[in-house]
């Protein structure tokens, strides 16, 4: 009896650890996506590539200003460049997983009571739901942020409702 508590403590243990990873690897992606909010400024690139990409809005919601018009294409072409960011970040995140995955379930394949996924169709999926919906959920939040400061003028205020909205939105 007592080795059959041990053993299933042991799995129990291992399914614990990898929950924590799995939670750790998406609030890294999600602090990750928060990271272009944050104003920055690269001041030794040269290529024109980067010249390109500094020119476009950080969301398609970014107001135009005085130095930097931001025409439809330029908005199109920042949604497109946040969707390659956040499906590369998807798609690491998912072939990392896929991989601890595979190394913990070494030699347990008669034992799993649920089929374990491809690695490339594991990473393929992340990077996907990465790319897609939380991108779009990155251009919203970042919509509302700044409607809800140039509606309220304070920006504590407007943080506790882009604050509520994540929470409410991460309840299934």
């Amino acid at each position: 009896m007592s080795r059959e508590f041990l053993g299933r403590m042991k799995e129990e243990w291992h399914l614990a650890l990898i929950n924590v990873l799995t939670v750790a690897s998406c609030n890294l992606v999600i602090v990750w996506s928060l990271a272009p909010c944050c104003s920055y400024v690269n001041t030794f690139s040269s290529s024109d590539l980067q010249n390109r990409l500094q020119k476009l809005p950080n969301n398609i919601l970014e107001a135009s200003y005085r130095y930097r018009e931001f025409d439809l294409q330029k908005r199109v072409l920042s949604y497109l460049c946040k969707a390659v960011q956040f499906s590369l970040v998807g798609f690491t995140v998912g072939a990392l997983h896929s991989a601890l995955l595979h190394l913990h379930t070494q030699g347990k394949e008669r034992r799993l009571s649920v089929p374990i996924p491809p690695a490339n169709t594991n990473a393929l999926g992340y990077g996907a739901f990465l790319g897609l919906y939380t991108n779009w959920r990155y251009q919203m939040i970042c919509g509302m942020d700044k409607l809800l400061y140039n509606h309220f003028n304070v920006i504590g205020v407007s943080l506790f409702f882009t604050a509520a909205f994540r929470e409410a939105k991460n309840r299934p």
